[in-house]
């Protein structure tokens, strides 16, 4: 299960009687304040089973509420592909500490058609490996920038449309989201 985004209610510091709703691109040290509202990416029992065992309330959202979430001006798909001689083959994610590197969050992991998105952080990367990334869009650019170990192979906007992408169409990652 990976954290997305935390909405959190922050006080307006121009008038500190009004509060407004501040969204935080989740890191692996955010601490979590009582409020907060959390998008979670994952298995569907595991979210669950999250929620019971920290006494969370849980609320659905549909498939456009959520692409709403994933995809706006300010946050951002992309995939990416570990090519052979890559610095990250054989490497997890945790020891190349992606998430600190480019503050984005690995979804999933396609490998020959199969989908892995339980433990990530753990799975030993391959060449070919295609990964799913959500993160800000000055993040994504700088994992662009890192071509001598993945190359991008395209992003979608907020519409849904592929950007800036070697694709001819959307990320293939349709059904996870």
């Amino acid at each position: 299960m990976t954290l997305i985004e935390i909405q959190r209610k922050a006080k307006d510091k121009q008038l500190p009687l009004l509060q407004r709703q501040q969204t935080i691109s989740a890191r692996a040290d955010e601490v979590l304040h009582p409020e907060d509202i959390i998008l979670v990416f994952g298995e569907e029992e595991a979210v669950e089973r999250l929620a019971l065992n920290y006494e969370l309330e849980f609320k659905h959202f549909n498939t456009e509420q959520i692409k709403k979430h994933f995809l706006s001006s300010r946050f951002g798909l992309t995939e990416i592909l570990i090519v052979p001689n890559s610095d990250y083959e054989n490497q997890t994610l945790i020891d190349v500490h992606f998430r600190e590197k480019y503050q984005c969050n690995v979804l999933a992991i396609n490998r020959n058609g199969e989908y892995i998105q339980a433990d990530v952080g753990t799975e030993r990367l391959k060449p070919g490996d295609a990964i799913l990334i959500h993160g800000e869009w000055e993040n994504i650019e700088r994992i662009s920038s890192d071509l001598q170990d993945v190359i991008v192979i395209g992003s979608t906007s907020e519409d849904g449309s592929p950007v800036n992408s070697r694709a001819k169409h959307g990320l293939p990652w349709e059904s996870l989201l």
